[in-house]
């Protein structure tokens, strides 16, 4: 299978609106908001601006005021559970805003102080902040949501680490389980934990979440009736694991490297990022990163952007290298019509510009 460049899509921005893809999200409409449409956050004014996905063109504004009665302290980000229900979160995230739209009203949890888990060694884990966007999206099933985000780790000797891991948070209780995906991943030092995530999407259908490692060639999977976690190859022909992870040092262990060498080290070295499940065409698509080995001219470096294509029973079914024009995970979501990419636009900042890729057998 191969993704082919199809139409373009135009988001017009006001301008008072950042072109941010950082929050980006694709809703089927109901009869209560016929039409499907297009969310973006603006962080700049703390709006999330509502798109007719058909024109491009604004339909409306949800405000989110620092004062008054309807008034939130900050707000990062959000997901839409439904047209009518939307999640919100801040940064350092101790509790989500769950709104309804319809009825106007709100309300908060605050479950992430509830669990602390322990492993065999003594060692433990407590929880820090969900992490939530495009990339990342809150997943929502049965009453539950499912993010993944950065938790604190604690060794038996009492050092401590952030790391990435994943967060099952139950609304009836307010009750939140940490899930770990990979002990053997879990308890390596990568780099810091503030520069890698773990991506995540959901297969309603089959009721399995599909989370996507950075530093590994496989994807795991958790069957959200059984609880069983599951791996499968995913890898890029155009790297391996021992292209990402050179060394390995255990969190434990006394040579770990500084802040500064560890971010150079993400930098320099590939990556996998999103896994995005395709309801409509029932695949996967799994980004990966490629350094390229050139610099822009503000000296940053440039990476070849990777997707891999999967079909339901995680079998590679083909993979691409995409244009350099696009961002290689930045701003992308998925509708009947193909999967929409961000392309980097360089000469209006007052539009977002995006590429229908259609799966086509070669």
């Amino acid at each position: 299978m191969q993704l082919e460049a199809g139409k373009e899509f135009i988001l017009h921005l006001d301008s008072v609106t950042a072109p941010s893809g950082v929050c980006l999200q694709y809703v089927n409409g109901t009869d209560s908001m016929p039409g499907n449409f297009l969310a973006q956050y603006n962080p700049e004014n703390r709006d999330i601006n509502i798109y007719d996905f058909s024109q491009g063109t604004l339909l409306k504004k949800i405000a989110f005021p620092l004062e008054g009665p309807s008034s939130l302290p900050k707000v990062d980000g959000f997901h839409f559970i439904s047209p009518d229900s939307l999640i919100l979160y801040n940064y350092p995230t101790k509790s989500f805003t769950i709104t309804d739209l319809k009825k106007n009203t709100r309300l908060r949890l605050y479950p992430l102080n509830s669990f602390k888990t322990y492993f065999a060694d003594s060692s433990a884990i407590l929880p820090a902040d969900p992490v939530v966007s495009t990339n990342q999206p809150v997943c929502y099933l049965n009453q539950q949501l499912y993010t993944s985000g950065h938790i604190l780790y604690i060794g038996p000797g009492m050092d401590k680490k952030t790391l990435s891991s994943v967060c099952r948070i139950d609304l009836k209780d307010s009750m939140a389980t940490n899930l770990c995906v990979s002990e053997k991943y879990f308890k390596h030092k990568m780099w810091c934990g503030e520069h890698y995530n773990i991506f995540q999407t959901i297969n309603k259908e089959k009721q399995t979440l599909v989370f996507s490692l950075p530093m590994s060639d496989s994807l795991f999977t958790l069957d959200i009736k059984t609880g069983k976690i599951s791996s499968h190859y995913a890898g890029s022909r155009h790297f391996t694991e021992t292209d990402i992870l050179p060394f390995r040092n255990d969190l434990t262990g006394n040579n770990i490297p500084g802040q500064l060498a560890d971010l150079q080290f993400f930098f320099d070295h590939p990556s996998y990022c999103m896994v995005t499940y395709d309801p409509y065409r029932k695949v996967y698509y799994r980004m990966a990163i490629k350094p390229s080995g050139a610099t822009s001219r503000a000296g940053l470096q440039l990476a070849t952007s990777i997707v891999i294509i999967l079909n339901e029973k995680f079998e590679k079914t083909g993979e691409i290298v995409l244009p350099d024009t696009y961002y290689a995970f930045s701003g992308h979501f998925i509708t009947p019509e193909g999967l929409y990419l961000r392309k980097k636009e360089t000469e209006n900042e007052d539009i977002m510009r995006f590429t229908c890729f259609t799966l086509k057998k070669k």
